[in-house]
């Protein structure tokens, strides 16, 4: 099993970046991670370390036979906390919170900037209140960021057709990614792990943690998929962003549309009015430069 350890990471998804490791396909892979603020942050005392650069990125790794078309299939098969601890926290400059919106008039004040250090334990997360009290919480962890190069380079804060920082809970351990290829040996990045995020990434950061991170990487070919899937014990997952976040939902929708329609030979109006019967929506952010939706659908209700 090879393990990626590297000194540089990068900000961008760029398709002219060197690879740090090439793999063939079904190789497992472990990568080191770091946390969305590049480890800076120690203490509740680090507020002036939450400023950009912001979500640096492992990789890229370089997926011999990989070309344009295909998709890499992508086995999350553990995330491993690094530390004892992670962080969340808060700016002005993060978050759902703004001046003027229903939600502002609820807190009436500027937004300070915060940091809380949660203690990780086990399978156990500790939030600390202003109080003196905690809250005993789950360590859920999931890929905060993970995509494949795109043709023009792309930042490492944003979402797109190739993944990116698409913050979608069903990116998690034991799940399987689907990306599109968009360059040779397709390049895949990835980082920014949370120990465990709501649905919305409401205040901007999570419980943001370094990791090593277990994939086992596989290449189908001549599979030209137009954005993220996800496969799950219990379901199929499309993902979709845009701006407002409507369209984000309709672009993960036509993803869904298709999927259907290709691999279980459905009539596209059959699938229509199946997933309006039995479809679920998550927000999986509303804070990135563009928003991102999962669009979901049982397997229990899928053509046997």
């Amino acid at each position: 099993m090879k393990h990626l350890r590297q000194k540089m990471r990068h900000y961008t998804l760029s398709p002219h970046a060197e690879p740090a490791m090439t793999v063939t396909p079904g190789e497992t892979v472990i990568v080191e991670t770091l946390d969305n603020v590049g480890n800076r942050v120690n203490s509740e005392m680090d507020k002036d370390k939450i400023r950009p650069p912001l979500n640096p990125l492992s990789g890229p790794i370089y997926i011999e036979g990989a070309k344009r078309g295909d998709a890499l299939e992508i086995i999350i098969e553990n995330i491993k906390p690094t530390r004892d601890f992670g962080w969340t926290g808060q700016t002005s400059e993060w978050g759902f919170i703004e001046m003027g919106s229903p939600i502002w008039n609820i807190f009436k004040e500027t937004i300070p900037t915060e940091i809380k250090i949660c203690r990780i334990q086990g399978d156990r997360v500790t939030f600390p209140l202003k109080n003196g009290k905690t809250i005993d919480l789950p360590l859920r962890p999931i890929v905060g960021t993970i995509g494949t190069a795109p043709e023009a380079e792309a930042k490492s804060t944003t979402p797109g057709p190739y993944g990116g920082n698409m913050d979608c809970q069903e990116v998690r351990p034991k799940n399987i990614l689907y990306l599109p290829v968009y360059v040779d040996g397709a390049l895949l990045y990835l980082g920014d792990i949370h120990a465990l995020q709501g649905h919305g990434e409401l205040g901007g950061a999570p419980i943001e943690i370094p990791s090593e991170t277990t994939l086992t990487i596989n290449l189908l070919r001549d599979k030209n998929i137009g954005w993220p899937r996800i496969v799950s014990e219990d379901y199929l997952v499309t993902v979709g962003s845009s701006k407002p976040a409507e369209a984000a939902i309709k672009t993960a929708l036509a993803e869904m549309v298709g999927w259907l329609m290709s691999d279980y030979s459905m009539d596209i109006w059959d699938v229509n009015l199946l997933l309006t019967a039995t479809a679920e929506i998550e927000c999986s952010q509303i804070t990135n430069p563009l928003y991102t939706a999962a669009l979901k659908i049982s397997k229990s209700f899928l053509p046997k």
